[in-house]
């Protein structure tokens, strides 16, 4: 996340709310899912009709590391979408929805 870069395109302030129109080069996390549940499919396919059984614990750090592999190829992509914010005691606030997950990430939040 620390590589994400943000455009302000417009806002639109209506008393206590406002909406800010942006463009994000964010990672894009969906890629990254995929990646790693085609990886993880494999592999426990091959294990179900093997005979090697391994542990929890074992199989557990396993795909931690395959999600670990698949996030270090993370790429980034351009977004384009709104925020919304609240003003709460005299300070805008971010409010916390699927649409600005899913702009941050590039992956819906409701799937």
């Amino acid at each position: 996340m620390s590589k994400m870069t943000y455009k302000i395109n417009s806002e639109n302030v209506n008393g206590d709310s406002a909406t800010v129109n942006v463009t994000i080069n964010g990672p894009e996390f969906s890629k990254v899912m995929a990646e790693f549940m085609k990886k993880a499919m494999a592999d426990a396919f091959s294990k179900g009709f093997s005979e090697d059984k391994i542990s929890e614990e074992e199989q557990n750090k396993l795909y931690d590391k395959m999600l670990s592999e698949c996030i270090d190829n993370i790429t980034y992509a351009e977004r384009t979408g709104d925020i919304n914010l609240t003003k709460t005691d005299g300070e805008w606030k971010i409010k916390s929805d699927d649409s600005l997950g899913s702009l941050l990430v590039g992956m819906d939040m409701s799937a």
